[in-house]
């Protein structure tokens, strides 16, 4: 006979406010599993419920952030899926460079109330790479939408800026205007979430959402027939997309992708491999050199796989057959 489950979501929170209203009208459910999505969620949960399984998502540092202390057996009630290492943010850097070569300034914009790993977790390896490529890096912290506004005008003064958008929901909600005063300012932008790019970002490199979730679902499955979560590891992406829309690229170089794009480094928890996508009917596109080298709205047909870097071979995705 087949279960029944009911589903209750609510979000996403734009201020740690929001995310402790959130949590207590989940809390107060009385749910056998909660998901939560980003750290702001997190944070609110643990402080309304510590016997509840909570099943984190898209957390950044759960060890800094103080909801786990083991990585292979998590304690307590917390168990889920992180979404960047530290050390990929030297590619946001890498590749921003790349597709706008004119940038000598790059400024990091998040919200230290609801992204506070950022100064702990990214900021350090994000100067030590904006250095090495020769470039003034700057942190843009802000806590509103005006303050926003007035940090990117500002930064946009000068000559050569680029913007990084770090991990982090206040960014998620604001996207927009964050794609509108990039664009207004003309500043070249990276961001680690694909949509922004869909939406009218220059480029994004990042995990695949969608995935995480469906192995969060996995997890509750388990949880829901007995499984306690300091039974289960916490895991990190499986896999690394990169992608940018050719007709974003206008004015910033004449190569419309990034070689860049083929040596995209995968982290030390992934298999190997650096997904990449091509899809034409939305121009979106990620270059791989020995796959093709530049993307162009001509190529009309849509194709997915994996980029091995060490082989430099393309292999194709056996899920998409």
């Amino acid at each position: 006979m087949a279960a029944t489950c009911e589903l209750t979501i609510v979000g996403p929170p734009a201020t740690p406010s929001d995310a402790t209203a959130f949590a207590k009208e989940l809390v107060a459910l009385k749910p056998e599993v909660i998901v939560g999505h980003t750290t702001p969620s997190v944070i609110a949960l643990r402080k309304q419920t510590g016997t509840i399984p909570i099943v984190f998502v898209q957390i950044s540092d759960p060890i800094g952030s103080g909801f786990i202390t083991n990585l292979a057996r998590p304690d307590g009630n917390l168990t889920g899926f992180t979404n960047f290492e530290s050390s990929m943010v030297g590619k946001w850097v890498e590749l921003l460079k790349e597709i706008a070569p004119g940038v000598e300034r790059v400024a990091f914009l998040f919200n230290p109330q609801t992204a506070p790993y950022v100064t702990r977790y990214y900021q350090g390896p994000l100067e030590t790479s904006a250095r090495s490529l020769g470039l003034q890096p700057s942190a843009s912290p802000v806590h509103d939408a005006s303050e926003m506004e007035s940090a990117v005008i500002a930064f946009s003064r000068e000559p050569g800026g680029g913007l990084i958008v770090m991990p982090d929901s206040f960014n998620i909600v604001h996207r927009n205007q964050i794609i509108a005063l990039a664009t207004l300012h003309r500043l070249p932008i990276i961001s680690p979430y694909r949509f922004m790019a869909e939406e009218g970002g220059l480029m994004a490199y990042g995990v695949e959402p969608v995935e995480l979730f469906r192995r969060a679902a996995a997890y509750v499955d388990r949880i829901l027939k007995g499984a306690k979560p300091a039974e289960l590891p916490v895991q990190a992406p499986h896999e690394v997309r990169v992608g940018h829309k050719p007709k974003s690229c206008e004015g910033y170089r004449s190569s419309p992708c990034p070689r860049s794009c083929s040596r995209v480094p995968t982290s030390s928890s992934n298999e190997g491999h650096v997904r990449y996508w091509h899809l034409a009917d939305i121009g979106l596109c990620a270059a791989n050199v020995p796959f093709g080298g530049t993307c162009s709205d001509k190529s009309a047909n849509k194709r997915e796989g994996f980029f091995d870097p060490d082989q430099k071979t393309h292999r194709r995705d056996p899920s998409h057959d």
